[in-house]
């Protein structure tokens, strides 16, 4: 009778510290249980547009696809980390770009498609409806790509800019892949350029 006594005496005690503690109040309680932040999203540089493919049948979608595992992603955590991957990332795309180029320049000139193509590159982008502060400054075409050189005086409007510029561009959005990478900036006008790869469909489309 005496443990029982003083079991339930404890316990009573006890029940009480809990039912007089105060509650935690809404600020503590969202500290408490707020997940880490998420990593910011790395600088946009790039922007790579496809043209649209036809629609592909089931047993093709179903032979193209894999159960093979994906390569772990490994996620830069530290400010330091972040940066260099960052940095890594820029130079791989600017080198990309810059072999993009090289090849493009060593191409013959297509008398029956360049022309075309250039004109209608130079009249597609003057008609974009979301493109207000970009300048077009040059547009070269050869046998079966194309080189457009782009510029804007700030920074900003470039990466608001830059995926509209690559955007819908006349007939050659139908059949040409287009990658826009901007140039590493240097305190003044922000240049870009977009390489328009058109491959053996250009011999399609060359005479409409």
């Amino acid at each position: 009778m005496i443990v029982a006594g003083a079991i339930s005496g404890f316990l009573g005690a006890w029940g009480a510290m809990l039912l007089s503690a105060p509650k935690p109040t809404k600020s503590e309680s969202v500290a408490a249980t707020a997940s880490p932040p998420e990593h910011p999203q790395p600088e946009r540089l790039v922007s790579i547009l496809r043209p649209t493919p036809e629609p592909a049948s089931s047993a093709a979608c179903a032979a193209s696809s894999s159960d093979a595992p994906s390569a772990p992603v490994v996620i830069p955590r530290t400010p330091e980390e972040r940066a260099a991957r960052l940095k890594d990332d820029q130079a791989i795309q600017r080198d990309a770009q810059r072999s993009a180029i090289v090849a493009h320049d060593q191409e013959p000139r297509n008398p029956n498609w360049a022309t075309m193509a250039e004109t209608s590159i130079r009249d597609a982008f003057t008609k974009l409806p979301t493109v207000k502060h970009a300048s077009l400054d040059k547009v070269d075409c050869r046998w079966e790509s194309c080189v457009m050189n782009v510029s804007w005086k700030e920074l900003t409007d470039a990466r608001a800019e830059m995926a509209d510029v690559a955007g819908d561009l006349g007939p050659l959005s139908e059949y040409c892949s287009r990658t826009l990478v901007l140039d590493e900036p240097t305190g003044g006008a922000q240049r870009a350029s977009v390489v328009f790869q058109c491959g053996q469909q250009v011999a399609q489309h060359q005479n409409r």
